[in-house]
């Protein structure tokens, strides 16, 4: 049996509009005829059939433009099914890579705190001490490593993760620490600053004075075009070299509440780029979520690491380079 051959749509729709017309000219002639011949009767009738004719033609046209300009979104459909699909991919991939790097520092964060609890200080010895040093910055490494492979693949654009932390007064900071890749390109903007420690008034950074400043209800810092900031005087940083690096930032504190205005900050964590898809609710929650994770760390081993350095240093029992890390001179 041969198959039928179905004619396209787009055919009957000119078929139905030649039938249209030439209705439209038979009655219009049929008229002309009945005018010439004087008969009134058939004259009415056809009146009436033209203009129910012409009702029916321009009802016609107007559905028909209507459609096909219907039609024409349509093709539009799987073009817009693919950029919906496409955008669906990249966001479970990065829901994936956020929910590795959380489970990721959350487990070495586990396993390191779990060890620095167990650290008799009092009896502690230097090997033991550098052991320590070395699994701390070990963990440094890994965490800062993953923040940076998430937001580089979340933002689109290369980032650089580093650790800065302040003295007890919190009118100092300094950079700590920085993930490794990143951390020979900065070097020269961390040792832009006079002093030995590195450190810098906590203030001459907007990033840090505002979440300082009491007044602001936001404990975080993020901007995708800190240049339109700085020329419109609204961020202020004392080292020359930052423009150089970046131009989108998030700062989160690592710190704990202490009270119902009290908050105890140790230090900050830093993710910037030059292209920004930075400033986002997820992106900032994230950042949060591992600052929170790093405060009990941090508090445990910088008193381990103070308690040698006036203990054992001072007695002149060993020196270890963290010292000078953890120092404000």
């Amino acid at each position: 049996m041969k198959n039928k051959k179905r004619l396209n749509p787009d055919v009957w729709s000119h078929v139905y509009g030649i039938v249209s017309v030439v209705g439209l000219v038979l009655t219009i002639t049929g008229g002309i005829f009945a005018i010439v011949k004087g008969d009134d009767k058939h004259i009415e009738i056809v009146i009436s059939l033209t203009c129910i004719i012409c009702v029916i033609m321009i009802v016609f046209i107007i559905s028909w433009l209507y459609y096909a300009n219907r039609l024409k979104h349509l093709d539009t459909l799987p073009l817009k099914y693919h950029q919906v699909e496409g955008y669906a991919v990249e966001l479970f991939e990065e829901k994936k890579h956020m929910a590795e790097c959380l489970h990721t520092i959350a487990h070495y964060n586990r396993n390191l705190l779990n060890t620095l609890q167990k650290v008799d200080v009092s009896a502690i010895t230097e090997k033991e001490f550098e052991e320590l040093v070395d699994r701390f910055n070990s963990f440094l490494i890994n965490i800062t490593s993953s923040l940076r492979h998430y937001y580089t693949m979340a933002s689109g654009a290369v980032c650089s993760v580093s650790i800065k932390i302040t003295n007890q007064d919190e009118l100092l900071v300094k950079t700590y620490f920085r993930d490794p890749i990143s951390l020979k390109k900065r070097r020269k903007s961390d040792n832009y600053y006079p002093t030995k420690s590195g450190a810098y008034n906590i203030f001459e950074n907007t990033a840090f004075s505002i979440i300082l400043d009491p007044s602001y209800s936001n404990v975080f810092f993020a901007n995708d075009n800190l240049s339109e900031l700085y020329h419109a005087h609204q961020y202020e940083n004392s080292n020359p070299e930052w423009f150089n690096h970046y131009n989108a930032t998030i700062v989160v504190p690592i710190s704990i509440v202490t009270g119902s205005d009290e908050r105890n900050i140790i230090g900050f964590i830093t993710v910037d780029n030059n292209k920004g898809e930075l400033n986002d609710t997820d992106k900032v929650e994230f950042l949060f979520a591992v600052g929170d994770l790093l405060y009990n760390v941090f508090e445990k081993y910088f008193e381990i690491c103070y308690f040698v350095d006036v203990n054992k240093k001072k007695n002149g029992q060993f020196e270890h380079k963290e010292f000078e890390k953890i120092s404000w001179n």
